[in-house]
């Protein structure tokens, strides 16, 4: 019996340590106190979330069981997710990792409480959010990752407050059929990616800074409505 009960211990403390390997085998993977999200934990206390299991329609990202802030959502947490509708985003999360949100088809709303405090969108981020209608670009966002918006064919664009934007990748927002105009005259975009508006088939207009010093290829590619493209005087 005492044998058996050591074994028994051994067992255990191996599920244990196989849970807490992380998924690059250096950060501690946990599980929130309602079991939906794992997340690893960083040297500054922040959150990054690894996946997501729950049938919500509305999610906050915001602190882990109300203690540790959410720094980035890492790749695919919710991709494939047909539940989720709104998703409310607090000033902590600095990164959308790749494929965050891909292919979540009722996703419509995301929303900034407190302000967009994002620095990064990675690839595919949002690719295929047919229903997304709407996404502003905050002030704080230099990359925007390629796919990123790929195909949100819904979607409309707010580059208004986008001052810190960089880098707009390769295919970012091929097939977003509905922006009428783009305005980016108030970034500071350097690199415009090959195909990054391809297919916006009602774009009418574009304004570019003067920082721009790459336009990909066929970036306006079956703009089949754009009529002038104007860059911003040097100043």
């Amino acid at each position: 019996a005492l044998m058996i009960f050591a074994a028994v211990i051994v067992l255990c403390m191996t599920l244990v340590s196989v849970f807490e390997i992380g998924a690059d085998d250096d950060a501690a993977l946990h599980l929130s106190n309602s079991g939906l999200y794992t997340y690893t934990l960083n040297s500054d206390g922040t959150a990054e979330l690894v996946s997501y299991t729950g049938k919500e329609t509305y999610i906050t990202v915001n602190r882990i069981d109300g203690k540790d802030p959410v720094s980035k959502i890492g790749a695919d947490v919710f991709a494939g997710n047909e539940n989720i509708e709104t998703v409310e985003i607090y000033p902590s999360v600095k990164v959308i990792g790749d494929g965050a949100f891909k292919g979540c088809a009722s996703l419509s709303y995301v929303k900034f409480n407190g302000g967009c405090a994002l620095t990064d969108i990675g690839s595919y981020a949002f690719a295929a959010c047919t229903k997304l209608s709407s996404f502003s670009v905050g002030p704080t966002i230099k990359t925007i990752g390629e796919y990123a918006f790929l195909n949100c064919f819904s979607v409309s664009l707010d580059f208004s407050n986008a001052t810190s934007l960089s880098s707009i990748g390769s295919y970012a927002f091929s097939g977003c059929a509905k922006i009428p105009y783009l305005n980016l005259s108030g970034t500071q975009l350097e690199s415009v990616g090959d195909g990054a508006f391809l297919s916006c088939s009602r774009m009418t207009s574009v304004e570019l800074p003067a920082s721009v010093i790459i336009i990909g290829d066929r970036a306006f590619q079956d703009c089949g409505m754009l009529n002038s493209v104007n860059f911003a005087a040097l100043t």
